[in-house]
């Protein structure tokens, strides 16, 4: 996931964007708990999980170490 916790459903020149998100934006914290709760309800006591990709925010400036 791409975390954004500073999502809001809408831009600050007032645009609506989705609560679960926008095409534009990381995931807000509303899309990651879904997806969290519904991958428990599909397989609640998993055997291992396999974490790929990065977690880095796709936001300017962000400092990666």
């Amino acid at each position: 996931f791409h975390y954004d916790m500073n999502y809001a459903p809408t831009w600050p020149n007032g645009t609506k964007r989705g609560i679960y998100g926008d095409y534009c934006c990381d995931a807000p914290q509303k899309l990651v708990k879904l997806a969290i709760e519904k991958a428990h309800e599909a397989l609640p006591e998993p055997d291992y999980l396999f974490w790929t990709g990065d977690n880095v925010p796709h936001i300017e400036h962000y400092d990666e170490s």
